[in-house]
């Protein structure tokens, strides 16, 4: 086994200035994405619409059976039924993708970052911040609310039903990761597309905002169609779908953080 000094390295060897400012646009894009974040949470229109939407939906969805009193005992069930979850995993991977797919512009966020800039939005040009930076810093904040609410799901979901494996709510947590970040670089996309720059109110950037209503029915819907197929399909089949699917999602997530940019300057010139 060849040692890590004997191994030959080609990196680029950076300057002291060159790490500074590589330093210096990971701070920037984090100031940026507080900034949003603050002015979502600190803006009574966005509160309401945003980030409580967010939140509230998933867990009054999961806490009903709760209520109800629909829970089940673990202890009760044969330990072959507890063994054999590990090895339907892909279905773990399937709701993880449903699940993100649901939640992530369920807030509205990423979908109408565009749109809260109203006559402000010629701003972003202008600042000097790049745009993708700008534009990615708006990403991270709907995908940071979206997260939570995935996290606080899966976390639900296990309390009311112990009987899921922890490595198997883990998978779960991590393909809804994956499907979360597309859907919110989607949401950007489509608001880019289609914004509405002319309000009076925050309130109308959000509730009448074409590209945020597309996009979480739209992710709706493709949480439906991922659900029933995985319902149809023989377990065969969906074992490698799975993985298929959650590959293809990554990867058009990395085409969509690389032409956010470009996409973006060509949109700005017809504002």
């Amino acid at each position: 086994m060849i040692g890590f000094s004997e191994t030959n390295s080609n990196r680029k060897k950076l300057s002291h200035q060159e790490l500074g400012k590589a330093a210096h646009q990971k701070n920037r894009i984090i100031t940026y994405t507080k900034k949003e974040l603050k002015l979502l949470f600190r803006t009574p229109a966005y509160m309401m619409n945003c980030v409580a939407t967010t939140f509230i939906v998933p867990i009054l969805m999961l806490l009903i059976p709760l209520v109800q009193g629909v829970t089940i005992d673990a202890s009760l069930l044969p330990q072959e039924i507890m063994a054999m979850m590990n090895d339907y995993w892909y279905y773990f991977l399937i709701g993880g993708i449903v699940i993100g797919l649901f939640i992530g512009n369920m807030g509205l966020v990423s979908s109408t970052s565009i749109s809260r800039e109203g006559t402000n939005l010629m701003f972003m040009k202008y600042i000097p911040m790049p745009l993708k930076d700008q534009l990615f810093a708006k990403v991270l904040s709907g995908v940071f609310l979206a997260v939570i609410t995935d996290i606080l799901t899966i976390v639900l979901f296990g309390f009311l039903f112990p009987i899921f494996p922890l490595p198997m709510l883990i998978l779960t947590l991590a393909a809804s990761l994956v499907s979360t970040v597309l859907a919110n670089y989607i949401g950007i996309y489509l608001d880019l597309s289609h914004p509405k720059l002319v309000w009076e109110q925050e309130a109308t950037a959000v509730k009448n905002s074409i590209s945020g209503i597309i996009a979480m029915f739209g992710g709706w819907g493709c949480a439906a169609l991922v659900g029933i197929a995985a319902y149809m399909l023989p377990n065969e089949i969906i074992k490698y779908a799975s993985i298929a699917l959650l590959i293809a999602m990554l990867i058009l997530s990395c085409i969509l953080h690389h032409k956010m940019d470009s996409f973006a300057f060509k949109q700005f010139k017809k504002y």
